[in-house]
């Protein structure tokens, strides 16, 4: 969980790239940890349009597992 966390708090700082990598390497530790395919979507989402379906996917999985 301290990826997970380590992820959130980059994310609060506006580092989305840091906070994306975070969120993957806790997604890789335990998939179905909805939280963090929410962050990661947004962390995703703040980062440009190119990755707006990559982020929808994320969001859907989150929602999936809640």
């Amino acid at each position: 969980m301290t990826t997970y966390n380590d992820g959130v708090a980059l994310l609060l700082e506006g580092n989305y790239a840091a906070a994306q990598a975070k969120f993957e390497a806790a997604l890789a530790q335990d998939e179905r940890l909805a939280e963090a395919h929410n962050n990661l979507a947004f962390a995703l989402r703040m980062q440009g349009t190119a990755n707006f379906d990559r982020s929808l996917r994320h969001y859907d999985r989150a929602l999936e597992l809640k």
